[in-house]
């Protein structure tokens, strides 16, 4: 009895197109959060064991750092405008983690990263 309750069921949502219950066949469009990532494009990615300043690089603005360190050290990333001075400093932590965040600086700028473990960092354009 069990059985054929769920297999009616099954039938059901398969003859239905799984189109989350609103009864059309049509596509549903994107999510804001998964059109952005779509449209987000890569402009550098960094990897290494100790500190580093990037060379300097152009972004507008809405771009992103994605970050991962993974070792179990103290881990920061300052944002460097074009005459090399901190511009601010959006990611401060110890690792193992990674995550991403999205600075207010634009225009040229370049990247200090400190760690003394293993990390990788990806700059994302929009």
């Amino acid at each position: 009895m069990r059985r054929a309750a769920v297999a009616t069921l099954v039938a059901g949502i398969v003859a239905s197109g799984c189109t989350g219950g609103s009864g059309s066949s049509g596509s549903v469009p994107p999510s804001p959060a998964t059109s952005s990532r779509a449209t987000a494009s890569l402009v550098a990615t960094f990897r290494g064991t100790s500190a580093r300043t990037t060379r300097p690089f152009t972004v507008a603005t809405g771009w992103e750092i994605r970050f991962e360190i993974r070792t179990a050290s103290a881990f920061s990333v300052s944002v460097l405008d074009a005459t090399g001075a901190v511009a601010e400093t959006p990611i401060g932590l110890r690792g193992p983690g990674g995550g991403s965040s999205f600075p207010k600086s634009t225009g040229q700028v370049s990247l200090r990263i400190q760690s003394a473990g293993r990390w990788v960092v990806r700059v994302l354009s929009r």
